[in-house]
């Protein structure tokens, strides 16, 4: 994968790289901490999969909407730097919930914030980098998802098992602010590559989803990614719980520290390497 492109477009891309691994990995720590909070705060099955699944990923999905089309119209970089910041702080706030509301309304915070990263992230790749290039570039920012699984579920619970579940949320969150600032310095708006119409030629937000609704492609790739999506997030948010019965029962790893570790590495690499070659 090569992107040829000036240093600061490459250190911006790097940049947000790192921003989108943070994504995932305060998206994911929940999965492989999930045991110690579920015997802590007294949750059942059901109160947990709303705090790994629908809770998260209904406010991230309808956000996601009104949040990109603010990104048409204003300061992607801004956004960014927002959301960065906000999903961060809302991940060290998890780490001080004392109940189950206390950690949904936390985790509802998360969602909102990372809600605002991809779509002004996709548009700030698309004017940086032509479309011969923009493939390859897209790749390079969507490696952030194996590596924040590899973080997230690796060293969270590397660290949860040292220090606790709260202690990880609290680890997680706080590069996210410093990053935040980071970013609202660091990262420019480029120039768009075609300017907005005017306020009375734009379409509404309605028109615009009735011409999207009417594409065949679109409606094959949105219930591929959805039907994708849940096996994939289903299976992630139960898939430490597994964890935790190997090793209680059938010994899988001598201390679970390192067992956690080898479990997230699995993960991550295994990412890393399908989403390289891809591009």
């Amino acid at each position: 994968m090569i992107i040829k492109a000036s240093g600061q477009t490459r250190g911006a891309m790097l940049l947000l790289t790192l921003i989108y691994t943070l994504n995932f990995v305060d998206r994911q720590i929940i999965n492989i901490l999930a045991e110690s909070i579920k015997v802590e705060l007294a949750l059942s099955d059901a109160q947990l999969g709303l705090l790994t699944g629908f809770s998260f990923a209904l406010f991230y999905t309808v956000l996601g909407l009104p949040i990109a089309r603010l990104a048409d119209r204003s300061s992607r970089t801004g956004i960014i730097s927002i959301a960065v910041f906000a999903w961060s702080f809302m991940t060290c706030l998890c780490g001080l919930a004392q109940s189950f509301a206390q950690m949904l309304l936390a985790r509802v915070g998360v969602a909102v914030g990372e809600s605002g990263c991809t779509p002004a992230a996709h548009s700030l790749i698309s004017d940086w980098f032509p479309p011969q290039r923009r493939a390859s570039a897209l790749a390079m920012y969507s490696l952030g998802v194996p590596l924040g699984t590899l973080c997230g579920m690796a060293l969270g619970g590397w660290i949860g098992h040292g220090l606790g579940w709260r202690a990880a949320f609290f680890i997680a969150g706080v590069p996210g602010m410093v990053l935040a600032v980071i970013a609202w310095w660091v990262l420019k708006e480029p120039p768009r590559r075609e300017q907005p119409l005017p306020a009375d030629q734009q379409a509404s937000m309605l028109s615009v989803l009735a011409e999207l609704s009417r594409s065949r492609a679109l409606w094959c790739i949105a219930i591929s990614m959805s039907l994708l999506s849940l096996l994939g997030y289903g299976q992630a948010a139960f898939s430490s719980a597994s964890f935790f019965l190997f090793l209680r029962v059938h010994e899988l790893a001598a201390r679970p520290a390192s067992g956690f570790l080898r479990f997230g590495l699995v993960l991550g690499f295994g990412g890393v390497a399908g989403v390289w070659r891809a591009a």
